[in-house]
């Protein structure tokens, strides 16, 4: 390996997962079944319970990986006092996530949700026969991806 090479190596940001944390189960319906081909359970023990308890879990975990770092977060993370529906969440819902991001110097990744949910039971989101649900999904993945880099 090269001196380039690792110096571009270093340079990185190695990308983590917030899944891990809590074994993609989300705090959006916390007794809800992961569906979707998602190959998790969702019910390991100790796992996060709210996103308190995982940015806690996270500091830890990233406080063992060197380097530079980027957090990768999906849509099931946000935090609400009230239900929000996947195709109406907002940067706001994740304020707590970038205010915590920027204190921790890490790069943040915003990522839809399309799984467990009832409009995903099927196995189709995006590309969906009806139109209603697809239109659903596809206001879902624009809701945050463009709008939360304006928190950042």
């Amino acid at each position: 390996m090269s001196r380039r090479h690792c110096a571009s190596s270093i340079a990185c940001r190695y990308p983590c997962t917030g899944w891990q944390g809590d074994d993609v189960a989300g705090f959006e319906n916390p007794e809800g079944s992961l569906t979707g081909g998602i190959q998790a359970t969702g019910n390991y023990p100790g796992k996060a319970r709210n996103a308190t308890e995982l940015r806690a879990d996270l500091e830890k975990a990233l406080s063992l990986i060197p380097g530079p770092k980027r957090l990768n977060l999906h849509a099931i993370y946000l935090e609400s006092d009230t239900p929000v529906a996947r195709d109406q969440i907002k940067p706001e819902h994740f304020k707590n996530w970038v205010a915590w991001a920027k204190a921790h110097k890490l790069g943040l990744d915003f990522n839809p949700s399309c799984f467990s949910h009832p409009l995903s039971a099927d196995g189709f989101t995006l590309a969906h026969a009806d139109d209603n649900i697809r239109q659903f999904w596809i206001d879902h993945c624009k809701a945050k991806s463009p709008r939360l880099g304006i928190l950042r």
